[in-house]
């Protein structure tokens, strides 16, 4: 099975490098179609507000 390719991009448009600029890995997943259309209603920025959605579940489902 061929290992996935990551692109680190910034958030805010600096150099992803800079570690003083957080940065998001560009993956490849599926998701229901329901799920995509209703965070697309959400308007601009739909992806972060997955992406928020997603650290807020690891948050309460990871044991510490």
């Amino acid at each position: 099975m061929k290992s996935p390719t990551y692109n680190s991009v910034s958030t805010d448009g600096k150099d992803a490098t800079s570690p003083s600029v957080p940065t998001k890995e560009t993956v490849k997943i599926a998701l229901s179609m329901d799920v995509i259309e209703g965070f697309e209603a959400l308007g601009e920025g739909w992806e972060s507000k997955v992406d928020d959605a997603l650290r807020e579940w690891l948050e309460k489902h990871t044991a510490s």
